[in-house]
């Protein structure tokens, strides 16, 4: 004997639509609430800081967020847990325990759960860091049906460049990745590249570097406080030229 299927109807087919799109047109823009979230909202509010700008905030818990440059957060706070959506920065999290209320951090390329730790999250949209200074979290990408989840612990930390990618743990080195909380860059033999692409985190206008030089690598503690200092220091570390441009930006150039 078969079953008669039942039809959605007209409105009920039009209803699962417009929740779909809606939940399309949420992610698309960034990290957003479920549209069915569940518990009751105790505390929501917004949290911004500027190009160059650090920010320190205690949250009602006793929970603290230190915010990089040009970052954006959203914290929701429900009887249940304890929420995060990092739409872009890096963010230093001191999370007061509460294993009633886990602290979940959003980022649209993963999540990471703990009920009480002190770690560090990164997210340009480009890739998402996560590095340990004490305690334990747990990191999980990809969607619910191919869920990768990893266990970081003081001094491990990992880097995604899309969600879903396999997590490998690595030792990290947490003092010189969060070394911008004292407004310090660290760098060890790293490409004058990427050195310039950290420092311009903190620029209103960006350095350019002569494809030719991009690979040079160099070592120095920095100030990103004062970013014109890594300009002025930059020529007695490398054979370069520091050619300033009539918008506030710098040109480096070889010698």
């Amino acid at each position: 004997m078969y079953k008669r299927q039942r039809l959605a109807s007209p409105q009920r087919r039009r209803l699962t639509w417009g929740l779909a799109g809606a939940a399309g047109a949420a992610a698309a823009a960034g990290v957003a609430w479920p549209l069915w979230w569940p518990a009751r909202t105790l505390f929501q509010q917004g949290y911004a800081t500027g190009r160059g700008e650090r920010r320190r905030i205690a949250l009602q818990d006793d929970s603290v967020l230190t915010l990089n440059t040009a970052t954006q957060a959203d914290v929701r706070y429900t009887q249940d847990e304890r929420h995060i959506a990092l739409q872009a920065g890096e963010i230093m999290f001191e999370v007061s325990p509460d294993k009633a209320r886990p602290f979940i951090v959003d980022t649209a390329m993963g999540r990471v759960r703990v009920t009480g730790t002190r770690f560090n999250v990164r997210y340009d949209r480009e890739r998402m860091a996560v590095s340990v200074e004490s305690g334990s979290v747990e990191v999980s990408t990809g969607p619910w049906w191919n869920r990768q989840l990893a266990q970081l612990t003081a001094g491990q930390g990992l880097s995604l460049a899309h969600r879903g990618d396999a997590l490998r743990v690595e030792a990290v080195d947490v003092a010189s990745l969060t070394a911008w909380r004292q407004g310090k860059a660290l760098f060890d033999n790293v490409p004058l590249a990427q050195v310039v692409d950290e420092i311009n985190r903190y620029r209103s206008q960006p350095i350019r570097v002569a494809p030719a030089l991009r690979g040079i690598r160099i070592a120095g503690v920095f100030d990103v406080d004062n970013t014109a200092s890594f300009l002025t220091a930059l020529p007695t570390l490398i054979p370069v030229r520091v050619v300033p441009r009539a918008d506030g930006g710098s040109d480096i150039t070889a010698h």
